[in-house]
């Protein structure tokens, strides 16, 4: 009966060693396509992604950390500068952007903050300088700019779309920030 007891303890302990092993898959690279808005990914070796899985740099720090189920993003996911500062906070839904994405500054205060619905930017996108002051605004119906403003130097504001300028989607995003 002790000896039961001590083979049983001996294979939990084994199965939890296991488990948490799991639970963080380490890797150097992981390959991802786009598809209608879906990210699907795989180790290396093609292995379907599945649980947490922290991603190294190339310098051997740590590069990313994301939750999967089958192949797809789903639930939150950290982006890592080479110094180890979060960079970008996003959330996944069957390997859609879902809900308010966070981008950094350096300093640790938001940058980018970017409400997405099935893959697709909606709602108000704000923009901050790096004290937290707002740089500009922007509003997505479905991924489609509606409206938006950048202040320019801090004081007049260039309203979006215009008929008379053709602005690349890096300057509306960053709003000239970084």
């Amino acid at each position: 009966m002790i000896r039961r007891f001590l083979i049983l303890s001996l294979l939990l302990i084994f199965a939890g060693l296991d488990s948490v092993q799991a639970r963080t898959m380490k890797m150097q690279r992981i390959n991802c396509t786009t598809h209608d808005s879906k990210e699907y990914c795989t180790s290396e070796n093609g292995r379907i992604l599945n649980g947490k899985v922290a991603v190294q740099r190339e310098d051997g720090n740590l590069g990313s950390i994301s939750n999967f189920k089958k192949g797809y993003r789903n639930g939150e996911s950290l982006v890592y500068d080479g110094a180890g500062n979060l960079i970008e906070r996003m959330y996944f839904r069957d390997g859609m952007k879902e809900g308010v994405c966070l981008y950094y500054h350096k300093n640790g205060k938001v940058w980018i903050a970017a409400p997405y619905t099935t893959g697709f930017l909606h709602g108000s996108v704000d923009i901050y300088d790096q004290r937290g002051q707002t740089r500009g605004k922007f509003k997505y119906d479905r991924g489609n700019l509606k409206w938006g403003y950048c202040k320019h130097k801090g004081l007049s504001k260039i309203k979006y779309p215009n008929k008379n300028s053709t602005v690349e989607y890096n300057q509306l995003v960053t709003c000239g920030a970084k």
